[in-house]
């Protein structure tokens, strides 16, 4: 799960770019409808253009957890005698799925070899069967999200987080990614194959993390639910070891000799088809773009929900195998955004760090070879840092420089730490200040002779973090914003609507969105009161805008908020503030002008221009026409 830092570093493969379809010419009723009243296959974003031919030519089919439910044979279908098949015939995965859609269940006894479970299970154990779920699990994402291909050529990939994705992909995709503002941003997480990989292997071991390994016992009926949970609430004060005994004792009982409780597989269905509606609009998605590799058997809702069926019941299986052990299991996420730590940690993936700490070391150099020649009174003759500002003194320099340091940081939170605590030595009592044993001292030889009957536990770490970095500020100063929130992203974006009616909506939305998005992250309350007080002084003018040029006050807000966004977005506020403060003060300036002069908004010298400003943009020709009209 990690890569020696010394060693030679793999290179990036070559990725796949889907090539756009061919659209036939939109009929012109069509295409007017479209426009006015907005189409269904607009909701799926910048992949509306597949969605669109396949509608066209008819093979349009949306995938719906509902086909697999529909196509589940009835008990009946067991009973009734079964036909005689022929003696030859080719057996192919696919093949049994088309006949029985119901997934087929992992032989327990087979996986773990043995017929019943023991005492206890080695740590080696728990390493191998972890290990192999955290590869097969990058196996199955790697094969139906990742396809190796590359959204990034598509028109308007920036909004490829605006698709259509559930409520419980975008809350997971919060808890295990981090944005790499300069690099790509939010967008490149859904865009890159290799970083999409990650994303959704996390998101996986999220829910196997919250609904499985979370659990006092995976798939257990509601009453041995019930009586577990009432165990560990009642000895919540208890020594930890003597909980865990209290609840494998219940546990051990609940199997009755089996190697999964009754409702395992029962709550494996439940847990995939759930999993199966989160990720849905995405395979709808990516049926349609990704390369025709393996036919369209292999890459079927029924293949999916199969292999998701498997994943799903392993980490069951390793959970049950936990709670019937008298140790104690610690699953451990890692936390996006926060600093290396080596010691619990382990690099999925070698090469996107290295790409991230290159693009930014190189940006440091530029920005202090800049910073010299300004210092200098020189001129530098490269290209200029985006974000440069010039020290004043070498004093600023030294302290620019410290708030600039950068380090490994957590972008992708991959596969949660298991860590194992078992007791040694119970009951056989612990050091106090008058004991003549020796506190744990490895480096002292008696250690060994007394280690046998000192009451306390091993710690073994059976395997770390699986984290991808990248690199980011070890300490940013305030008034930089490092990186936005998935859900800023997405409120950036605005609401995606159809046809020309909500047109004016969408706008105001938009500029809604953005205000509180610029509120929030770097003006503050000042804009707000200001806004207040302009509004108190201007009101009689601010209702005459209004009456008179709605339009344009739309359409100026919108401008205003992405001018002030994009200020904001290179942690240039003073500008944004700025852009976003000068029309409120103007509608101010404009109420005092018109109140002092005590006539109408309209006929004041305010009124005048933006009369003459109207006729202009509506009437361009018009003082062309008076003149010819002489001649």
């Amino acid at each position: 799960m990690s890569q020696d830092q010394n060693q030679p570093q793999p290179q990036r493969r070559a990725v796949y770019h889907p090539p756009l379809p061919r659209l036939p010419a939109t009929p012109f009723l069509e295409k007017i409808y479209g426009e006015i009243f907005g189409q269904p296959e607009n909701r799926w974003g910048m992949f509306t253009p597949w969605v669109k031919a396949r509608r066209l030519a008819g093979t349009w089919r949306e995938w719906d957890i509902k086909d697999i439910v529909n196509a589940e044979p009835t008990d009946l279908d067991d009973l009734r005698e079964e036909r005689p098949r022929p003696t030859r015939r080719k057996f192919t995965f696919e093949s049994e799925l088309e006949n029985d859609v119901r997934p087929s269940h992992i032989n327990v006894e087979e996986l773990l070899g043995v017929p019943s479970h023991p005492g206890d299970y080695t740590d080696e154990f728990f390493e191998t069967h972890y290990k192999n779920l955290y590869v097969k699990t990058v196996e199955f994402v790697t094969k139906w999200f990742d396809c190796n291909v590359d959204f990034s050529r598509i028109p308007n990939s920036g909004y490829v987080w605006d698709i259509n994705l559930t409520p419980q992909f975008i809350q997971y995709s919060r808890l295990v990614a981090h944005e790499d503002r300069n690099l790509g941003g939010w967008p490149i997480i859904l865009n890159h194959p290799t970083q999409r990989r990650w994303l959704i292997t996390g998101i996986l071991s999220q829910i196997m993390e919250r609904k499985i390994f979370n659990e006092l016992l995976f798939g257990a009926d509601p009453n041995l639910k019930a009586e577990l949970e009432a165990l560990d609430s009642n000895h919540i004060e208890d020594e930890g070891f003597y909980r865990k005994g209290m609840r494998q004792y219940a546990t051990r009982m609940g199997l009755h000799g089996n190697l999964v409780p009754r409702d395992f597989w029962v709550s494996v269905d439940e847990l995939a088809a759930k999993t199966t509606k989160i990720f849905m609009p995405f395979l709808n998605v990516m049926k349609e773009v990704r390369p025709a590799v393996g036919g369209a058997e292999a890459y079927s809702l029924r293949v999916f929900l199969q292999e998701l069926h498997y994943i799903l019941s392993y980490a069951g299986i390793i959970q049950v195998c936990t709670a019937v052990s008298p140790s104690i299991f610690h699953f451990l996420s890692a936390t996006p955004g926060a600093r290396m730590d080596s010691s619990l940690e382990s690099q999925a993936d070698s090469v996107l760090y290295g790409e991230s700490r290159e693009f930014y070391v190189a940006r440091e150099r530029q920005w202090e070879q800049q910073a010299a020649a300004a210092l200098r009174g020189g001129v530098y003759n490269g290209a200029p840092a985006a974000d440069f500002v010039a020290p004043k003194n070498a004093q600023e320099l030294s302290v620019m420089t410290a708030e600039r340091r950068r380090g490994a940081k957590v972008k992708f939170a991959v596969f949660p730490k298991l860590t194992r605590y078992i007791a040694e030595n119970k009951d056989m009592g612990v050091l106090n200040s008058e004991d003549p044993r020796i506190a744990y001292d490895p480096e002292d030889p008696r250690w060994d002779q007394q280690q046998a009957i000192v009451e306390g536990q091993s710690v073994i770490e059976l395997a770390n973090c699986v984290v991808v970095y990248y690199q980011g500020l070890l300490k940013p100063p305030p008034g930089i914003i490092e990186a936005y929130s998935l859900e800023d992203h997405i409120k950036s974006m605005g609401e995606v609507m159809n046809g020309l009616i909500p047109l004016g909506f969408q706008w105001l939305v938009k500029s809604l969105n953005f205000v509180y998005f610029l509120l929030r992250h770097a003006f503050g309350w000042l804009p707000v009161v200001v806004a207040v007080l302009s509004t108190y002084i201007g009101y009689d003018f601010f209702c005459y805008l209004l009456r008179q040029y709605i339009a344009l006050v739309l359409a100026f807000v919108a401008l205003t908020c992405y001018t002030s966004k994009h200020f904001v977005d290179r942690n240039q506020v003073a500008w944004g503030l700025f852009i976003f403060l000068a029309p409120i003060l103007v509608v101010g300036l404009g109420g005092i002008l018109t109140a002092d002069s005590g006539v109408n908004p309209g006929e004041s010298a305010f009124g005048d221009i933006l009369t003459s400003a109207k006729d202009t943009v509506m009437h361009p020709f018009s003082a062309h026409e008076t003149a010819f009209s002489g001649l």
